[in-house]
């Protein structure tokens, strides 16, 4: 947590390049001690050692850097928590999303090994689709708030509506050459068996990047420090797919959790987006969301 915020200062003062490069560096600092700490103790216990070893040393790092700045504040504490607490559940509610799905699939269908296949899929796909997602929101949101602070409401919807399309075809393309290479990537990846996750690819893609262009559809939400109405629709978002968990899994497996969680998406978006329009009339991509979601549906039936 610590970590979290140090590396989140550059972000505060729209350094997203500064913050960029933190996380990365601090994501392959991870990923060097808890190969390590794994290879070294021979279990999974190497994976806790190495990941605090790794943390630890960041937060020392960076500590020096910020050595003289850094002191308690109770009114700030205060602000933070009011404005941060409903982010936090936004990000709470995503895990649960991420896993609502998986226990509905044991529970539903009585088979643990599905939820091994549909894991495996959300993996690969989510992971590839988190080279654009990830970067553009680090982008986006700093760019936002300043754009507004100077320059106005204009301007900001004008950028925020560039940025959004951008997104939203380079995440269509993407996705498309994610679901296009299913099979090889599984083949790849994976042991024997894991053939049938590959009718998962298209909805989870497309929930994929439905998620990515959340943020700039409410953009008026966080520019207003109205986090609650983000944490309502987050909540939104996981009764949507519990409900749709229900009434799709009977019927189709493991592809109806799939199909749900592209549900849920659609909701925490469409939501959003009615939310944060009279604050920030950014322009909801009906056109782009309806055509991406034929046209991956389209590629998904061609390449079976």
């Amino acid at each position: 947590m610590v970590n979290n915020e140090l590396s989140n200062w550059p972000r505060a003062l729209h350094q997203a390049r500064r913050h960029a490069y933190l996380n990365t560096a601090r994501a392959v600092q991870q990923l060097l001690f808890v190969t390590g700490g794994v290879t070294w103790i021979g279990n999974p216990a190497g994976f806790i050692y190495g990941l605090a070893i790794g943390e630890v040393l960041f937060m020392l790092w960076q500590g020096t850097r910020h050595l003289g700045r850094l002191k308690f504040r109770a009114d700030l504490l205060r602000a933070m928590l009011y404005y941060g607490w409903p982010h936090t559940f936004v990000i709470a509610t995503s895990f649960l999303l991420t896993y609502v799905d998986r226990y509905m699939l044991a529970f539903l269908t009585g088979d643990t090994s599905i939820v091994a296949h549909y894991d495996a899929a959300y993996a690969l796909v989510s992971s590839a689709l988190a080279l654009l997602v990830r970067p553009f929101n680090l982008f986006l949101f700093p760019a936002y708030m300043r754009r507004f602070s100077e320059e106005g409401a204009g301007p900001t919807v004008s950028m925020i509506g560039k940025a959004q399309h951008w997104f939203l075809s380079a995440g269509l393309v993407l996705a498309t050459v994610v679901v296009l290479l299913r099979q090889p990537l599984l083949n790849l990846l994976y042991p024997a068996g894991y053939t049938e996750a590959a009718s998962v690819f298209a909805p989870i893609a497309y929930a994929s990047v439905l998620n990515g262009a959340f943020m700039a559809t409410v953009a008026g939400l966080y520019i207003s420090q109205n986090t609650v109405m983000v944490g309502v629709c987050a909540l939104t978002g996981l009764l949507a797919n519990v409900v749709a968990n229900y009434l799709l899994i009977p019927t189709f497996g493991i592809a109806g959790a799939a199909f749900s969680t592209a549900v849920s998406a659609v909701m925490q978006l469409v939501v959003g987006y009615f939310f944060a329009r009279n604050i920030l009339p950014v322009k909801f991509p009906l056109t782009v969301l309806a055509a991406g979601a034929f046209w991956l549906g389209l590629i998904d039936w061609l390449s079976r």
